[in-house]
């Protein structure tokens, strides 16, 4: 099934080249075996809205070569992804009190976020804005992205524009173009972060003039979301090594995930072949509280003591900041002993950037099941 991303309306005739999409069952069966928990969720759902399934051919690839089995839990769904716990919340991250513009938040004194797309490569089973991701929103228009501007000229503390979704890189060149200069230019922006995992599950989307379309106009970052050494394919570290070529600088951002990089060794090869490349890594996270991913989440208990063996392990270099959001609209905050106050009630007592107290919940380490 191929499904090519067009320009949205006014923005010239240019695509993106064509890409394989897997989008169902019958397809994905031709190229692996379905465990049972898999085929569950393909069975009559309960009624609930849920993130489809997508995944590119090079990643399916990877999926197959990879034994241990870790790629395949963050890209194929599960029947787990129905139980919903109480405090999972469609927006954990708490964005919608501070859209100020459509598809435009404003959380943190100097920087926005702007979700230009609601469309990725591949849909992460873990993916914390999957009430918005996938839903056929399409394309930002180009008159919410000159709002954007305008609101920037009016906001001079803002100095970052973060573009995500949605996969900002599955927008064409042209209309990412447009969105670069646009927002680049305005106010006092300074610098923009791009946000996606296409060189990761696409690496054929990171062309020539992509890349120079990234290295023009203001101070572009390019942070690849990408979770698992497995990961690291010929095609990324071509594609890494074409961005490193034009000048851009790249961060990349990891989640924790239970089953898949919750292990201090794993994540110390990721990060060192990150640095090899090129890429430092900038975030560890813990995982969000969005519906259906208690399944993935690892236990912060579990994900502290992760992190302090890593930190004894890497280099300052290549040692991510360990960070979680949290509920209620605390905000990011990186994790440290200064932040969490107290263990109490079943509860994490975590202090906000501002000190505020925030509570998350304490949640069992649990064993995996049997796979087989």
């Amino acid at each position: 099934m191929v499904n090519p991303c067009y320009l949205p309306e006014g923005m010239g005739t240019s695509v993106i080249p064509p890409v394989q999409i897997i989008e169902n069952a019958d397809t994905l069966k031709k190229s692996i075996s379905l465990l049972s928990e898999e085929e569950a969720w393909f069975g009559s759902g309960n009624g609930m809205p849920e993130l489809p399934l997508r995944i590119t051919s090079h990643y399916l690839k990877l999926v197959r070569e990879d034994s241990s089995g870790a790629l395949r839990r963050m890209a194929v769904p599960r029947v787990e992804e129905r139980t919903v716990l109480v405090y999972e919340t469609p927006d954990p991250l708490h964005e919608e009190p501070y859209e100020v513009l459509p598809r435009c938040i404003h959380r943190y004194p100097d920087r926005i976020l702007v979700l230009v797309t609601d469309v990725c490569a591949l849909y992460c089973r873990y993916c914390f804005r999957r009430h918005f991701t996938g839903e056929n929103r399409g394309i930002l228009g180009n008159e919410d992205i000159r709002a954007v501007h305008d609101y920037l000229e009016s906001h001079p503390e803002v100095r970052e524009v973060i573009l995500s979704g949605g996969d900002p890189l599955m927008l064409p060149d042209e209309k990412l173009m447009f969105i670069i200069h646009k927002l680049g230019r305005a106010g006092k922006v300074a610098s923009m972060r791009l946000s996606s995992r296409v060189p990761v599950v696409l690496p054929s989307r990171i062309t020539s003039d992509l890349a120079e379309i990234l290295s023009c106009g203001p101070m572009v970052w390019q942070v690849i979301h990408i979770n698992h050494p497995a990961e690291i394919s010929p095609e990324f570290l071509s594609a890494v090594n074409l961005l490193a070529s034009r000048g851009i600088p790249m961060l990349s951002q990891t989640v924790l995930l239970r089953g898949v990089n919750d292990d201090p060794e794993i994540l110390a090869d990721l990060f060192c072949k990150l640095i090899a490349a090129g890429v430092k890594p900038y975030y560890l996270f813990q995982g969000d509280l969005a519906p259906g991913t208690s399944h993935l989440r690892v236990a912060l208990s579990r994900g502290i003591e992760i992190f302090r063996t890593l930190s004894s392990r890497i280099s300052g270099l290549a040692l991510p900041n360990f960070a979680v959001d949290l509920p209620e609209g605390g905000g990011k905050v990186r994790l440290g002993a200064d932040t969490i106050a107290e263990l109490k009630d079943g509860e994490y007592h975590i202090r906000s950037v501002d000190g505020k107290l925030f509570r998350y919940p304490a949640e069992p380490e649990q064993s995996l099941q049997s796979e087989g």
